[in-house]
């Protein structure tokens, strides 16, 4: 590649700086984390980073995602922020890193399920879709078997607090929830469903009954 190893390094330390910023116009965190995507797209393409640094990598990634509150996408004026989407795109390139294991389902599939279905926000920028990405891309590498896949969706499809899904229709916040989980439990179905790879056929199961649980 044209940047050196130390550089790419130099670049990686700055953005998990960036990672952590609270600046009130939002900008820096989630294009932090937009950059820092094309970093680790680098080391699944030419690897430049040893076990622990990758090891590191996924953990402030997974952290950065777990922590994002500022929902906003595109605004009139300012742009995209997009933190959600982002997050996600640096996990889809280490998920896709050969060089990662099994391991990295728990932590991966955490973050992505933190996310999934915020309450005090409708997703309308395709934060579903970025999210759902991931979620395939853990499924083809096979580190998860049916049963697992089956307790990571009904996990998502717990309505607690609720006693049931039906009860989403009394409050925004609900309705939000449950609108976001529709478009994510979807979005994966739309990359799912006609897929002839047996490891991604094997969260099908899970995904259906996940879908039918809801209204």
């Amino acid at each position: 590649g044209e940047l050196s190893p130390a550089t790419l390094r130099q670049l990686r330390d700055r953005l998990l700086v960036g990672l952590q910023s609270t600046d009130e116009a939002g900008f820096l965190a989630p294009f932090s984390a937009l950059v820092l995507s094309e970093v680790a797209r680098v080391d699944r393409v030419q690897p430049y980073l040893d076990d622990d640094e990758r090891q590191a990598l996924l953990m402030a990634a997974t952290n950065y995602l777990r922590d994002v509150r500022d929902y906003r996408g595109f605004i009139n004026g300012d742009g995209w922020r997009h933190g959600v989407a982002h997050g996600a795109d640096v996990l889809l390139q280490l998920a896709l890193n050969p060089a990662l294991g099994r391991e990295a389902a728990s932590p991966i599939l955490d973050a992505i399920a933190s996310q999934v279905a915020p309450s005090s926000v409708a997703y309308h920028f395709g934060e579903e879709g970025r999210l759902a990405r991931v979620v395939v891309v853990v499924a083809s590498r096979g580190w998860l078997e049916a049963d697992g896949w089956q307790a990571w969706f009904e996990r998502l499809a717990d309505p607690a607090p609720m006693a049931s899904w039906n009860e989403a229709f009394r409050s925004e916040a609900s309705l939000n929830r449950l609108h976001n989980l529709r478009a994510f439990l979807l979005a994966v179905h739309v990359r799912v469903s006609d897929s002839e790879n047996a490891a991604v056929q094997s969260l099908l199961p899970g995904l259906k009954s996940a879908i039918n649980a809801i209204p």
